[in-house]
């Protein structure tokens, strides 16, 4: 019913323990943590295991390891997640670089964004990079909240100091966190043009066909999201900044890799 939206996010789907664990597609290992094991090929042609791992005693975490090595850890639970990591991407717990998993715009969501705030404004992080690519909508409250918060620590004033991923997948409420972030704040955009202008339709409402009862939705409000806001919009939707569109590749699906995090992480402009 929802072909595109799972498209987006089939990535996140496999990749969790407990939901591929509910539809029989996931083992329990001998610690009796649940995981799932995908055999992948290399560029080379090399095979090898791709693990997703439950973390020991926080059933939210997840491990990911190629066959088992060169673990990385996330905090965070579902579609909110955030890794802190060195300047060349590599997990450090201690790391100057936040990197926040924004994939559902909801009210749930406002306690992990709360924590995001208080380990920016503790100190330590030197850059932030966003991710909303694969981010449907929903309710916009927690995202316009943290865009707020974000604009008034001083260290992010910095051109460059933040980067927000997005693509034809950053729809709805994304969308306008996008544009939240595009206002507040110097943050630099990168990824591919997101398919929805700011004044566009939304709000949407719902009615039933008499014979069939198949349920239509339909727009019911213009929004004009744009007015009053300082945006660097083309042809009126948010672009990538200039060096940073990327379009993605089978190869780096095929090898796990992501070029528009390693273009962003390597100090694109």
């Amino acid at each position: 019913a929802r072909a595109l939206a799972y498209r987006n996010s089939r990535g996140s789907r496999l990749n969790d323990p407990r939901l591929m664990s509910g539809l029989g597609l996931a083992g329990t290992g001998q610690d009796g943590l649940r995981i799932i094991r995908y055999r992948m090929r290399s560029a080379g042609g090399n095979l090898f295991d791709l693990v997703v791992k439950e973390s020991e005693g926080d059933a939210a975490g997840v491990v990911l390891a190629r066959g088992d090595a060169r673990p990385v850890t996330a905090t965070g639970s579902g579609p909110w997640w955030s890794v802190r990591l060195d300047a060349a991407g590599v997990v450090n717990p201690d790391g100057p670089v936040l990197f926040v998993s924004y994939s559902s715009c909801d009210s749930e969501a406002m306690p992990f964004l709360r924590g995001v705030v208080a380990e920016l404004e503790s100190g330590g992080v030197e850059r932030l990079i966003i991710d909303l690519r694969n981010n449907g909508g929903g309710n916009s409250a927690p995202g316009t909240w943290f865009a707020g918060k974000l604009a008034g620590i001083d260290r992010f004033k910095e051109p460059g100091r933040v980067h927000v991923l997005v693509g034809p997948g950053s729809f709805s409420s994304a969308m306008w966190l996008a544009v939240d972030l595009m206002d507040k704040t110097p943050a630099l955009f990168a990824g591919l043009p997101i398919a929805e202008s700011p004044d566009s339709y939304g709000e949407v409402g719902r009615f039933a066909l008499p014979a069939s009862g198949i349920v239509i939705g339909h727009s019911t409000k213009r929004h004009r999201y744009s007015a009053g806001k300082n945006l660097r919009l083309r042809d009126g939707i948010v672009v990538p900044d200039e060096g940073l569109l990327l379009h993605p590749s089978y190869d780096d699906w095929l090898a796990a890799r992501d070029g528009l995090f390693e273009l962003v992480i390597g100090g694109a402009p």
